[in-house]
C-alpha cells in the first residue's frame, strides 16, 4: 500500500484527489479479490454482515502499547472510552447491536445504523482541517500517561466518551483518572449513552466538569450530524490553542506557523 493509505485511509485520499495513490490501493484490492476467486469460492453477499468484517489492511497494536509520538508532526490521536461488545455482555448480561469488538466501530446513531463512531469522528475533524492525520488508538493501560506524553507536541489527543462506559470497571477507572488531571491540549466529546443518569456522570467526573469548557462537550448528541458538529467545535479549539501556544513562542518574524492554520468553523 502507498504511504498515503496508512496516514489518510482510502476515503480521505479520494477526497484530497490523490488519484495515483488511491488507484494503487484499488488495484491492490482488485488483484487480491482476483487471487481469492481462483483459490476458493467466495461467500454469498447476502449471507454477510459487512459491519462485522475487520479490515484486512489495518495493523492493530496490542492492547496497552503506545505508538511513539513525533513531536513535530501535526496529528490527532483518538482514544475511545466506549465499551466493546464483550465488555458490555459481561457487564449488562446481554449483547448490544451498538457495540463492536473494536471501540471505534461502535454504531450508536439510531438514525444512521451503519455509521461508526470512528467514521463520524473523522468527518468532524475533516470539517476543520481535511488533511489532518487521524490515528484511532487502542485504549492504553494508562490513559493519563498517554495524554501527558503528548504535552508540548504537535499531537493533540481527542477522548471520545460513551456514557455507558461508566458501567465497565476498567473504563470507569480510566475516566476517573482522566478527571483527576487537566490536559490543555486534549479534547473530550460525548457520543452516546443518554440512558445513564447525569448524577452518575457527575460522580465520575466531579473534578472535571466545568474545567476547560471549550475543550469538553458533555452533551449526548441527538444524531450523527450533531456529533460531527460537536467534534468539529472541539477540534477547532484544539487547533486555535496550538496557534496561540506557538505564536507566543515565536518571535515577531511574521512567518506562518508550520502545520497549522487558523480554524474557520463557525
Amino acid at each position: 500500500m502507498p504511504e498515503a493509505y496508512t496516514k489518510l485511509g482510502l476515503m480521505r485520499m479520494i477526497e484530497l484527489d490523490k488519484i495515483v495513490d488511491s488507484n494503487a490501493v484499488c488495484h491492490s484490492v482488485a488483484d487480491r479479490i482476483y487471487d481469492l476467486m481462483n483459490a476458493e469460492p467466495l461467500p454469498r453477499l447476502d449471507t454477510l454482515d459487512f459491519n462485522t468484517l475487520e479490515s484486512a489492511f489495518d495493523e492493530i497494536l496490542a492492547a496497552g502499547v503506545l505508538r511513539p509520538i513525533d513531536r513535530m508532526k501535526r496529528e490527532i490521536r483518538t482514544y475511545y472510552l466506549v465499551p466493546t461488545q464483550t465488555e458490555w455482555l459481561e457487564a449488562a448480561g446481554a449483547n448490544s447491536q451498538v457495540f463492536s469488538d473494536q471501540r471505534e466501530k461502535a454504531r450508536p446513531f439510531s438514525e444512521a445504523l451503519g455509521a461508526t463512531v470512528g467514521s463520524a469522528t473523522e468527518e468532524g475533524i475533516a470539517e476543520v482541517k481535511p488533511d489532518l492525520v487521524v490515528l484511532h488508538e487502542q485504549l492504553p493501560n494508562d490513559l493519563v500517561d498517554a495524554l501527558a506524553n503528548a504535552h508540548g507536541s504537535m499531537t493533540t489527543p481527542l477522548v471520545v466518551f460513551d456514557r455507558r462506559a461508566v458501567k465497565i470497571p476498567n473504563l470507569r477507572m480510566a475516566a476517573v483518572s482522566y478527571s483527576s488531571r487537566n490536559f490543555e491540549n486534549t479534547g473530550f466529546v460525548t457520543v452516546g449513552g443518554r440512558e445513564v443518569a447525569d448524577s452518575e456522570i457527575n460522580t465520575v467526573f466531579s473534578a472535571k466538569i466545568g474545567a476547560l469548557p471549550k475543550l469538553h462537550n458533555w452533551t449526548v448528541p441527538t444524531d450523527r450530524s450533531s456529533y460531527v458538529r460537536n467534534v468539529a467545535s472541539i477540534v477547532a479549539e484544539l487547533e486555535a490553542q496550538l496557534v496561540r501556544r506557538d505564536s507566543d513562542e515565536l518571535d515577531n518574524s511574521g512567518e506562518a506557523i508550520p502545520c497549522l492554520s487558523r480554524p474557520n468553523v463557525s
